[in-house]
């Protein structure tokens, strides 16, 4: 209904909370985020158990995962912004094809993080990380960036 005249014209009244509804639209990403953090911060306490060493590799392996995988998050998001101005510009059909397009380049992003993975523990040993942290750090580290290469098609 128009706000001034009392008719319907089909467009969406205009919204009488914007901080609700700019909440209502930020909370799947903010918590999408905060996932990683507090995953990060389980497998911390989890592993403080077993003894320094193993924090210092799960840091290191941690460190050495997030860097690729973030630089990747932020290329894919760029996805979301063309597909947000065309909703936005009623435009939704086009959408789509951005979002296959995200996905493909996901498995490009896929394509250069599995040989990084596999190539991690020689990183750290260039780095001058001893041999026990270097294959310690390497087994954390690869297991993120994997599970990152799945989870990258899925961003988009």
């Amino acid at each position: 209904m128009s706000e001034f005249t009392g008719e319907n014209t089909g467009h969406a009244a205009p919204a009488t909370r914007p901080l609700v509804e700019l909440l209502r639209v930020a909370l799947p990403t903010v918590a999408t985020m905060l996932s990683y953090t507090v995953m990060t911060f389980a497998d911390k306490w989890l592993v403080s158990r077993m003894g320094a060493e193993y924090v210092g590799a799960q840091g290191n392996g941690g460190l050495a995962a997030w860097v690729p995988t973030a630089l990747a998050y932020g290329t894919l998001q760029v996805v979301n912004t063309y597909v947000s101005q065309n909703l936005g510009a009623g435009k939704g059909e086009r959408g789509a094809a951005y979002a296959w397009n995200g996905m493909w380049m996901g498995l490009a992003w896929a394509v250069v993080l599995v040989p990084y993975a596999l190539l991690m523990q020689h990183i750290f040993r260039l780095a001058g990380v001893g041999p026990h942290q270097a294959a310690l750090a390497t087994s954390y580290g690869r297991v993120l960036v994997l599970g990152c290469a799945f989870n990258l098609m899925t961003r988009a």
